[in-house]
């Protein structure tokens, strides 16, 4: 008895002397966390960059001339196809089956079907070319909501753009290429009214939006005889894809809405985020001392994103496979940085891969604007030129480099036609053989595009 009494005093004194000491560390591992998470806040800060989803929604300036007003009223004044009608529009979403081979003709049924829309949406295509003579644009959307944000407006939009390129490639078919390119301007100035807002889905948008064109685009220069002016125009429309900067917006917002869902200190935290965030995992997890620390690898891989989602594609290689590097090697216990929410990967990993998307509309765009340029050296010389070189300074400043390999895009010529290249993703090149369709291009081949008469 005397020996357990013994034994439990010391276990008492050991306890009395070690738990203060077991404190400090807990509570320094909890500064420690605290330090890194306010680190990232304040390095957001300082880039004048938001941290809120309050701040992000003020971010999102409204100019004062704002061509939103008009684009609402162009949308509101669509008038969806009749069953009947979208079963023959080449550029309807579910039932249409694409435009014809480049350079084709437009089948009977599709012609008719296009004309039909066209006519009764005639308000709706004014509205959409009055819009795009205003530059700048704020849709009105509440960015206060967080992960909660409305955005009805996206689906609008792509249904115009798709209405716009419909419009211009029946005008190319009926021998009017000035309607067909002024359509086709107005389209690019719809897909970038988008450009300055900060939520990842509404960039994907409008790079989706600004593909429609480009291959509406290829259809165009195929079928209508277009002149110097009008191939100008049209390479002037595809700028803000060129280099495609705008992206890092959406993921700015992102990050907003992140914190504003798992820091309550910062938006409502994970109770007002829905049942995914309300586990008891995810619970103990916010009252851990990793959670912190959590947070902030997840902000380090915005960072990185940010960073290489600024400069041009062949730039950012190397900060983009940082943070892809970054998201796949997430620290055990890091159960905001691992959530999937359904998928295979990790979302920030799927978010940080969005970037990529933006490589094949720079590629897209940039293929566009050598063809466009070669057309124009074909036109004033009634001849094509050996090289994109013999292009360069009147029709173009340089030959575009490939955002896959940063090298400059490739060209073949055969006779009278011509294909401008890039190697796509696969990081081969394939001798720029046209693809039946943008898709199988993007997965399987090269970027091309190809002019013949």
């Amino acid at each position: 008895m005397q020996r357990n009494t013994i034994v439990r005093v010391v276990v008492v004194i050991l306890v009395v002397l070690l738990l203060p000491i077991l404190l400090v560390k807990v509570g320094g591992w909890r500064n420690q966390a605290g330090r890194a998470l306010q680190k990232e806040y304040d390095r957001i800060r300082a880039e004048g960059q938001p941290l809120t989803c309050e701040e992000l929604d003020a971010w999102y300036e409204r100019p004062a001339d704002n061509a939103a007003d008009l684009y609402v009223k162009a949308f509101d004044a669509y008038i969806e196809p009749s069953p009947a009608l979208k079963a023959n529009l080449p550029l309807d979403r579910e039932s249409g089956g694409g435009l014809p081979p480049r350079g084709k003709p437009l089948p009977e049924a599709a012609r008719q079907a296009i004309q039909e829309h066209v006519r009764s949406n005639s308000r709706s295509i004014s509205l959409l070319h009055e819009a795009a003579t205003h530059p700048r644009c704020r849709y009105p959307i509440d960015l206060r909501k967080g992960v909660a944000v409305e955005l009805p407006d996206l689906t609008r939009s792509r249904k115009s753009v798709r209405l716009l390129a419909e419009h211009a490639v029946l005008l190319a078919d009926a021998g009017d290429p000035d309607g067909a390119a002024k359509a086709l301007a107005a389209l690019f100035t719809v897909a970038n009214s988008m450009e300055n807002e900060p939520v990842i889905i509404s960039q994907m948008s409008r790079i989706a939006c600004a593909a429609i064109g480009l291959d509406a685009l290829k259809w165009v220069v195929r079928r209508a005889p277009l002149n110097d002016a009008q191939l100008t125009g049209l390479a002037d429309a595809l700028d803000p894809f060129y280099d495609e900067r705008a992206f890092w917006r959406g993921l700015v917002g992102s990050r907003c809405m992140w914190i504003g869902a798992w820091d309550a200190r910062m938006g409502p935290g994970p109770a007002a985020s829905g049942e995914s965030f309300n586990t008891d995992a995810i619970k103990k997890h916010l009252q851990s001392a990793v959670f912190e620390d959590d947070l902030a690898y997840l902000l380090r891989i915005h960072a990185l994103a940010i960073e290489g989602a600024k400069l041009t594609c062949e730039e950012s290689h190397g900060k983009i496979e940082e943070a892809m590097k970054l998201a796949q090697e997430i620290p055990s216990g890091y159960l905001i940085t691992s959530d999937k929410a359904g998928g295979d990967e990790s979302s920030v990993l799927r978010e940080v891969r969005l970037v990529e998307a933006r490589d094949r509309i720079v590629a897209l765009s940039r293929t566009a604007v050598a063809a466009l340029a070669v057309k124009r050296y074909q036109l004033q010389n009634k001849a094509l030129p050996d090289s994109l070189g013999q292009v360069v300074s009147r029709y173009m400043p340089a030959v575009p480099l490939d955002p896959y390999d940063g090298q400059p895009l490739r060209y073949r010529r055969e006779a009278d036609k011509y294909v401008v290249y890039s190697i796509s993703k696969n990081g081969r090149d394939d001798g720029g053989v046209e693809g039946s369709d943008m898709k199988q291009e993007w997965e399987s081949g090269d970027i091309t595009f190809a002019v013949s008469p």
